[in-house]
């Protein structure tokens, strides 16, 4: 008898630690998924076409006044959709963020469907803000080649001034 009880006080320890380890697996889980979005996860990126007009204000930090405008044609609409589903960001908890690229693009997105525009804000290749998404919080971008690849659509195309 005492054998009996040795053995099923063993399996529930047993049953406690593997029910322990896969609640923490869990926990972990949620908390990735929180933290890590993907670019298909952005409101409304699914939805850019070639027939969305998308506008590009690039300007230096606290040079806004000399910014340059750029209007995408539908092959660079489409490479920034392209750019933006295959990116993934982490989420950053704090509402400040310290960055060191003075480089700043402003991404308008008027999707066909006339709703308000996708609007992004983008720290250079640092850190992504998404307009009426993540609670206002900052984006930071795990692609290293954001900054080049949307200088490469932006070079695509003419500028407008």
């Amino acid at each position: 008898m005492a054998d009996t009880d040795s053995l099923g006080n063993q399996m529930k320890k047993r049953a406690l630690r593997w029910g322990s380890l896969l609640a923490l697996a869990i926990g972990f889980a949620f908390l990735y998924d929180y933290f890590h979005v993907t670019g298909k996860e952005i409101p409304a990126a699914l939805d850019i076409s070639g027939s969305c007009t998308v506008t590009i204000a690039k300007y230096r930090l606290l040079e806004y006044n000399d910014r340059v405008e750029y209007t995408l044609d539908p092959g660079q609409t489409m490479k920034l959709r392209e750019l933006i589903l295959d990116s993934s960001f982490t989420r950053e908890l704090a509402s400040t963020v310290s960055f060191h690229d003075r480089d700043q693009y402003d991404i308008r997105i008027f999707l066909d469907d006339e709703t308000q525009p996708l609007i992004l804000h983008s720290l250079g290749g640092e850190y992504l803000t998404v307009t009426n998404a993540f609670d206002g919080k900052h984006l930071k971008i795990e692609n290293p080649s954001w900054k080049a690849t949307l200088e490469e659509i932006l070079a695509d195309g003419p500028q407008e001034g």
